[in-house]
């Protein structure tokens, strides 16, 4: 079984290069102009479901890509970026690697722990392999989760760090379920 993720369009934060977090932020125009030549791509996918971050920018980016579609969406908190406290609205420049090791488990600044972080993604993609597996479904999602998306996919290194944040604006990643 297959599975797609997006993240959402820009926003104005990605621009400043602010930490968003659970803040909830709206695409900005590049934001949404990236959404729309994202659905030449996501016309193209065999999909059934769409489940999707309950945060604006991720509501805005799964409606304009189903604009033409209408496949059903579902709103799960389990998809919500991590929560990064006071954090939030800062220069990403204190997002540190380190909050993102699974040994140091930081959980400052009213950060969401890493553990419970990853176990809120790990369970939602167990609970998508166990109970959907004759649908193809898609992801809308933020930065950070798509990180704890690819450590279920490919496994956390053996350091205990989550991967790179890599996935840009609008970027598809498409993994396979193992049986």
């Amino acid at each position: 079984m297959k599975i797609h993720i997006i993240r959402h369009g820009q926003t104005d934060w990605n621009v400043k290069k602010k930490i968003q977090g659970q803040t909830d932020i709206e695409l900005n125009e590049t934001g949404k102009n990236q959404a729309l030549k994202a659905k030449e791509i996501f016309n193209e996918l065999d999909l059934d479901l769409i489940i999707c971050s309950p945060l604006t920018r991720t509501k805005q980016t799964a409606e304009i890509l189903n604009e033409d579609r209408k496949i059903k969406i579902i709103y799960s908190d389990a998809l919500l970026e991590r929560g990064l406290g006071s954090l939030e609205g800062k220069p990403t420049k204190y997002e540190t690697e380190e909050l993102y090791d699974l040994n140091l488990n930081v959980s400052d600044n009213n950060i969401e722990l890493a553990t419970d972080f990853v176990d809120r993604i790990f369970n939602l993609l167990d609970t998508i392999k166990h109970n959907l597996d004759n649908k193809k479904v898609l992801l809308v999602t933020h930065g950070g989760t798509a990180r704890a998306i690819e450590a279920y996919f490919y496994g956390i290194s053996s350091n205990k760090k989550l991967p790179p944040e890599t996935l840009k604006n609008c970027e598809f990643r498409e993994f396979s379920f193992n049986d």
